[in-house]
């Protein structure tokens, strides 16, 4: 099944910005809250390595772009590989036509917009200026969240939890009165999303927790059904690697399951980590597929430069910090 958003693509953003990794969002027509993508992959040779932004003039309006897919099948943080990503240009050089391709949860989506209007961003940023998406602030399956246990906070009391501790550390306030703020808070919460959406939202959050400290996990290569057949890594050229990891890829996206390389993974050393390290040994949760989780891998889990990369940054704010004691 492929998804076409042709005409419906009202703008977007793409960041090609770091290697093997195309993150944006696009705002379609009918549709209030952004499709977000968070691909593994790179665009095409005109627009390798640039994040730029992207209008069309003559995007439709008046209809849903999701009017083939129900709200609960479309997957709003699409993850997967990237497909074609690449502009072309006319004889004077002006933007003729702009694709993007990839294979998320919903199977493959391509988008192509006709003599787009593109600006091409240079300045450096930290993030990308998105719109928040419908799984923004929602824990994913492989993120610390309460469930790994208790924090202890050494600043509260015997019988307290920390969040207690911070809210009322003198207990000046009576019991009765912070149950009647914690109801007005739900209030306001229910109010604000509509008590429908919260209700779901935290049926499915409760769902999640469930699955991941009761549910029996399977590892990852379980979800692969049929199986794939993989070339070894050390066997494989470089462009049957390429073609192995996008194919694995798109089938692990349709279980919600991303894959990020970082800077110091060449391609292959990517794929070899995949086929031989996680996908045999880490675990997911397939009772979650249903519910749009994405469950996120990544080589920088298991490289040596990133780990100490990441100690030097630690350092720096340690020394930063005592320098302004």
């Amino acid at each position: 099944m492929t998804w076409n958003l042709d005409g419906l693509t009202v703008r977007g953003e793409i960041d090609n910005s770091r290697p093997h990794s195309v993150t944006g969002w696009l705002k379609l027509a009918g549709e209030p809250i952004p499709l977000t993508l968070t691909l593994t992959g790179d665009c095409g040779r005109e627009l390798r390595g640039k994040r730029f932004r992207f209008e069309s003039p003559r995007a439709l309006s008046g209809r849903p772009a999701i009017a083939s897919l129900s709200d609960d099948e479309v997957a709003w943080q699409q993850v997967g590989p990237t497909g074609s990503i690449n502009l072309e240009r006319n004889g004077d050089g002006a933007p003729l036509r702009l694709e993007i391709e990839w294979f998320g949860q919903n199977g493959r989506v391509v988008m192509r917009m006709t003599k787009p209007v593109i600006e091409f961003v240079t300045e450096e940023v930290s993030d990308l200026e998105t719109p928040p998406g419908r799984d923004a602030g929602r824990p994913r399956p492989d993120e610390p969240t309460d469930l790994d246990g208790p924090h202890t906070d050494p600043t509260a009391w015997e019988g307290q939890s920390s969040e207690d501790a911070d809210d009322d550390p003198y207990e000046l306030f009576p019991a009765e009165l912070h149950r009647m703020f914690d109801a007005d808070a739900k209030h306001v919460d229910a109010a604000a999303v509509g008590d429908e959406e919260c209700g779901r939202t935290i049926h499915e959050i409760e769902l999640m927790e469930e699955a991941i400290e009761n549910g029996e996990g399977v590892p990852v290569c379980d979800v692969l059904d049929p199986p794939l057949r993989l070339p070894k890594p050390e066997q494989a050229t470089d462009g049957e690697i390429d073609v192995a990891l996008k194919a694995l890829l798109a089938r692990l996206a349709k279980h919600g399951i991303a894959f990020e390389i970082c800077e110091h993974f060449t391609v292959r050393e990517a794929y070899a980590l995949l086929v031989e390290e996680i996908c045999p040994h880490e675990l997911t949760h397939p009772s979650l597929d249903a519910k749009r989780w994405v469950q996120q891998f990544s080589t920088s889990d298991f490289c040596d430069k990133c780990d100490a990369e990441l100690d030097a940054e630690l350092d720096q704010i340690d020394d930063e910090a005592e320098g302004d004691i």
